[in-house]
């Protein structure tokens, strides 16, 4: 499932003085489980991802994972979703890592 959202650097703008430069950050997982059927897929529809890599590609699977939760979560708080949490794992068959992005507010 493709998902992307796009972002605004702030932090950019801020140091240079110039512009907000604006960023489209796609991602896709391998498997992904939501609600509402594919009609719904892509607007924050999406509660866990899934990446599995074999395992010499192991060690490049948290980021891409964790790029992937950042979108469906920034689209959740587009939705205007009451519950904006996210989560997902990555494996390789015998390692499973569960991750849950958290930032209190």
């Amino acid at each position: 499932m493709d998902q992307s959202v796009e972002i605004e650097d702030q932090k950019r703008a801020d140091i240079e003085g110039g512009c907000v430069r604006r960023l489209r950050i796609t991602g896709k997982a391998n498997w992904a489980f939501g609600y509402d059927g594919w009609k719904g897929s892509g607007v924050g529809t999406v509660l866990i991802a899934i990446g599995a890599k074999n395992p010499t590609m192991f060690s490049q699977a948290r980021n891409q994972l964790l790029t992937y939760l950042g979108i469906m979560k920034k689209l959740r708080h587009q939705e205007n979703k009451t519950n904006e949490h996210v989560q997902g794992f990555y494996s390789d068959g015998c390692r499973y890592v569960l991750l849950r992005p958290y930032r209190p507010r």
